[in-house]
């Protein structure tokens, strides 16, 4: 459907259909991100695109250990963990990270003091209460079979079904490894690990 030209004179019945024009104009859906418009004679019809934005793929590890604001963990395929190479820095979930120093929780704030790395356990102090706390469920390193040389096929298969294993998400995660290099995989907490009390 073509739009109407710009109405011209300076008659009431002129300048009250510009105005109309311009109005229906101002209601016109425009292009943009993740979809087109397309006009057609019976209507206009609104077409989202599949796949807007970046791509996102997710990929599974097993956990070796644990940085201040990071694991460091292995690929897994589901039956061998890849053992060629460095282990992988992945980010933990904002909550677990050893960076976090206070919080407000409901009108109390909260102060975190880390163990050194492994990073799995701090102190909570709020309030006059001081907590020891763990994250839980733990990160548990793999295991391997001892006595298979690295270059035997069925190297990490074995013991491999042991440990964490972490599905990560390729993703911004606002993390550094020890070298401080962005991390571009965080892990998605498939476990629902989360800071408890320790008994």
């Amino acid at each position: 459907m073509t739009e109407p030209n710009a109405v011209t004179g300076a008659s009431r019945e002129a300048i009250w259909l510009e105005r109309l024009r311009q109005f229906c104009r101002s209601l016109q859906i425009l292009p943009g991100i993740g979809y087109k418009v397309r006009r057609t004679p019976s209507g206009t019809v609104l077409e989202i695109l599949p796949g807007g934005g970046a791509p996102i793929s997710i990929s599974t590890w097993k956990f070796e250990s644990a940085g201040q604001d990071y694991i460091m963990c292995r690929p897994w395929d589901g039956t061998k963990v890849d053992m060629s190479g460095s282990a992988t820095a992945i980010a933990m979930p904002d909550s677990l990270r050893g960076t976090l120093a206070t919080e407000r929780i409901d009108g109390i704030v909260w102060t975190y003091t880390y163990n050194a790395p492994p990073n799995q356990r701090r102190t909570a102090a709020g309030s006059g209460i001081t907590e020891a706390q763990v994250i839980t469920p733990r990160y548990v390193p793999y295991e391997l079979q001892a006595g298979i040389p690295s270059t035997d096929p069925t190297y990490g298969t074995l013991g491999a079904f042991k440990g964490s294993t972490i599905w990560a998400i390729s993703c911004t995660t606002f993390a550094l490894d020890q070298a401080g290099a962005s991390i571009g995989l965080m892990d998605t907490n498939r476990a629902g690990r989360a800071w408890a009390a320790e008994s």
